[in-house]
């Protein structure tokens, strides 16, 4: 590819992002803003690369523009994988003698994020604040405020807005509604309190879900008349503003009701729904219908489904068959349960569902958590006769075969296999993970092994890290040496960067066998892969597995090396 081609491919990716008004239906905001295929993000990342190897200035060509939009496009989906790619890109444009500015920061910013490598933010935070001071943007700012909290540094953070407010910096609103969040969480009022009067002594704008927090922490510490006062002052301040109350605080409001269990007083609150002209919510009355269900009023519970039925398609969502199927379950009605559960606007709702969070599977799983095996073949039999149109998809049926207790052996599994063939259902990688988790269950390593070896490869599926994990965790129980290795360097063969969870299961298997020069090795590829400090579980297991098998001077130098990292690790000590 030419450098022009490459040019032409970037800027036609460019879309910009469309910036949603507050007042904008959901839906509109979500179809105005353009999507990005992780498949094209990929092309394009690998057309970057074909052009650094063949082209003989390399990327030098680019402008900082150029590496701009790239790393746009890249961050569009901000999962490890394009983190890695949007660092290896900024790293290229300091090669390229172009010099980061505050833009180009906060990219790396955001790739470090993305990579929940907070300590990475706050560093380039630290350095920043050096450099430019009182000019530094707010976004930054937010930033490492984020960051603080994903790293729980509550108190910190508390610290750290002060800080902001020195510098004429107001927080964002979303981040400052986490921090509340986590004190009501844990029942702190006084904080929380103390955080909204800052928020208002700040001049900054109370959103819906800082109001809905504040009931929330009235209600964890059962105060609540508090939280009533809370929500009447959430409406008069709505009201001011000429606004439709929102129903998350309203939502707030009945669940903590509901789970103090005064019910009378949730019965009064939803009584007056209809003054507050508040649009309609599934979340909203979901809530109502546990509560009902949890009164054990259950003539009730079905008017009320019978309403949000009439609703249309948006009037339902899985959680409101989840709680119709418990309370039938809970107060015996079980064969209106069995009923529901097997219904065609169920299997519907599937479909439907699918697209917005894969599989629907949360709610089979707990549907079938709150059935019986009796059940559970039932529904077997009702999704073998559904017709194609609504034929349950693979997730739901790597769920169903997880959550069965009972132990299988090979044969089992293959039948599992065939079942999914006739239901139109192509086994997944999560297909053969759920049997081989199985398989390992029942205490059959042996089998676990067997299938790998014949119905795995001649799927010619690309294994994944739980894959590798379950298959190293055969070969330790079966202490299987030959295993290890290969799976070990197919594992290397495909390029992918081990988690911890396999490193620790491979370091398991050659320590159980009493190769601490291969456990050595690949502990030193792990490191160098990954650039971090490993878990304590790895240095746990690597530590446990040189001192077995005699390697004395290893041991204490991987310690030694290590040790800072750990300071307070009894295990490790």
């Amino acid at each position: 590819m030419s450098m022009a081609q490459f040019r032409s491919l970037l800027w036609s990716l460019n879309i910009p992002r469309v910036s949603a008004s507050p007042c904008m239906d959901p839906s509109i905001a979500a179809a105005l803003r353009p999507r990005l295929s992780n498949e094209l993000q990929a092309h394009l990342w690998h057309c970057y690369s074909q052009l650094k190897r063949s082209h003989a200035a390399g990327v030098a060509e680019l402008s900082a523009a150029d590496f701009y939009v790239l790393r746009q496009i890249l961050l569009r989906h901000a999962d490890a994988t394009s983190a890695r790619w949007v660092l290896a890109v900024v790293r290229d444009m300091k090669k390229c003698g172009h010099r980061p500015d505050v833009v180009v920061e906060r990219d790396t910013m955001n790739a470090h994020r993305a990579l929940e490598d907070y300590h990475g933010v706050l560093a380039i935070f630290d350095r920043l604040l050096v450099e430019y001071g009182a000019a530094l943007p707010v976004s930054i700012w937010n930033l490492a405020l984020l960051a603080h909290l994903r790293l729980g540094h509550y108190d910190e953070a508390d610290r750290f807005i002060e800080c902001m407010a020195e510098h004429g910096r107001l927080p964002d609103m979303q981040t400052y509604n986490r921090l509340m969040h986590r004190y009501a969480k844990l029942g702190n009022l006084a904080r929380v309190r103390a955080l909204l009067e800052r928020a208002r002594s700040m001049k900054l704008e109370l959103t819906d879900y800082t109001y809905a927090t504040y009931i929330h922490a009235s209600v964890n510490a059962v105060d609540l008349r508090g939280a009533t006062r809370i929500f009447y002052n959430y409406l008069c301040h709505m009201r001011r503003k000429r606004l439709p109350a929102n129903p998350v605080p309203f939502g707030a409001l009945l669940q903590g009701l509901i789970r103090q269990q005064w019910y009378l007083a949730a019965d009064k609150l939803w009584a007056t729904t209809r003054l507050y002209r508040m649009r309609y919510s599934v979340k909203l009355y979901n809530i109502r219908l546990t509560g009902l269900v949890a009164m054990g009023d259950m003539h009730r519970a079905e008017a009320l489904f019978a309403v949000m039925r009439g609703m249309g398609d948006t009037g339902t969502d899985a959680i409101t068959y989840l709680e119709m199927i418990r309370g039938y379950t809970r107060y015996g009605q079980r064969e209106k349960a069995r009923d529901l559960l097997l219904s065609t606007e169920v299997w519907r709702l599937t479909v439907r569902e699918r697209t917005v969070h894969p599989g629907f599977s949360h709610l089979i799983a707990a549907i079938i958590d709150a059935g019986d095996e009796a059940m559970l073949k039932e529904l077997h039999v009702a999704m073998r006769s559904l017709p194609s149109d609504i034929m349950p998809d693979t997730a739901t049926l790597n769920t169903l075969c997880a959550r069965q207790r009972r132990p299988i052996d090979l044969t089992e599994a293959r039948a599992i296999l065939d079942r999914f063939r006739r239901m139109h259902a192509t086994p997944t990688v999560a297909t053969y993970g759920v049997l081989l988790t199985r398989l390992l269950q029942s205490g059959h390593p042996l089998d676990a092994v067997a299938l790998y070896e014949t119905d795995w490869k001649q799927a010619r599926l690309t294994p994944n890290q739980h894959i590798y994990s379950s298959l190293f965790h055969a070969a330790y129980l079966l202490r299987d040496g030959a295993l290890a290795y290969t799976l070990w360097q197919s594992l290397q063969a495909s390029c992918q960067k081990p988690n911890w969870i396999v490193v620790s299961a491979a370091l398991r298997v050659f320590a159980a066998i009493g190769d601490s020069t291969t456990c050595l090795r690949i502990y030193r590829t792990y490191r160098q892969q990954e650039g971090v400090p490993p878990s304590a579980t790895v240095v746990e297991t690597l530590l446990k597995g040189l001192v077995r098998d005699g390697a004395f001077a290893e041991a204490i130098a991987v310690w030694e090396e290590l040790m800072h990292y750990y300071p307070k690790s009894n295990a490790l000590s």
